[in-house]
């Protein structure tokens, strides 16, 4: 019962998240047998720098800009890969903001194709929360 509630509470977000796959990039190449996918990465401010998975991957000058992400070759995550993106606040007063994917209950979370990032929301919670 409690698997099928969270499949029900995390659907729409991932549908809201931009469900949309971009077409794999041939000039990628492959990378353990993973497949890279631009996603599209817009931010509220310039200058933000973006990590996925604890990793650098841009710094985007202007508000837009993409990064590579990996997965299978039908646009989706792997069995039990999970992707964390970071968006590095800009200014004083922002604060990080993280989405991540992951298959949940089985069912395989698509990468997105877009994705937006408002560094000026506030913060969700005032603890601190290290997920990895």
């Amino acid at each position: 019962m409690n698997t099928h509630l969270a499949i029900l509470l995390t659907a729409p977000a991932l549908l809201l998240a931009g469900c949309q796959t971009t077409p794999y990039d041939p000039a990628l190449g492959r990378n353990d047998n993973l497949w890279g996918y631009r996603v599209e990465v817009g931010v509220s401010d310039p200058g933000c720098s973006i990590e996925v998975n604890g990793e650098h991957a841009a710094t985007l000058e202007g508000t837009r800009g993409e990064i590579i992400v990996w997965g299978e070759a039908d646009g989706r995550l792997r069995e039990r890969q999970v992707v964390r993106i970071v968006a590095n606040p800009v200014k004083k007063g922002q604060h990080k903001q993280v989405m991540v994917f992951r298959n949940i209950g089985g069912v395989r979370a698509p990468i997105p194709h877009r994705l937006f990032f408002d560094l000026n929301l506030p913060a969700a919670s005032t603890d601190v929360v290290n997920i990895r």
